[in-house]
């Protein structure tokens, strides 16, 4: 499509769609459906120790991890740390990824979207 806005706008449809199929489908064989965070660093993350490649680029699509020494193929790896998650959501350990979400990375140092999170000895906090 020649529209970017549009272009994008269809693609948000048609995973919405397919999210609520996969929810259906999942209700319908009595299966848990857990939906990760969106900013979840799954192709970034070592599955085996949690070291994150922070300089990780789309078409490298095999990577060692600095920590372990792993060697990773991006989707396989992306697959481990994305059932790790939604393990970890089904447990109630995981309602959040591990990682800071990208739009509070966007607020100024010391903010917080929600008043909880909110900094110990804050004005707002006590």
């Amino acid at each position: 499509m020649k529209n970017h806005c549009l272009a994008q706008a269809m693609g948000d449809v048609s995973l919405g769609a397919f999210y609520s199929m996969l929810e259906y489908k999942a209700n319908w064989n009595d299966r848990p459906f857990v939906k990760i965070d969106r900013w979840y660093p799954s192709s970034k993350s070592c599955s085996t120790c949690g070291w994150i490649k922070q300089d990780l680029i789309l078409s490298l699509r095999v990577w060692v991890c600095g920590s372990c020494g792993e060697i990773h193929d991006r989707d396989v790896n992306a697959a481990k740390d994305i059932l790790t998650q939604g393990i970890k959501v089904l447990s109630g350990c995981g309602t959040q990824s591990d990682t800071k979400q990208k739009r509070d990375e966007a607020l100024p140092l010391g903010e917080s979207m929600t008043p909880e999170a909110q900094p110990i000895g804050s004005a707002a906090g006590g």
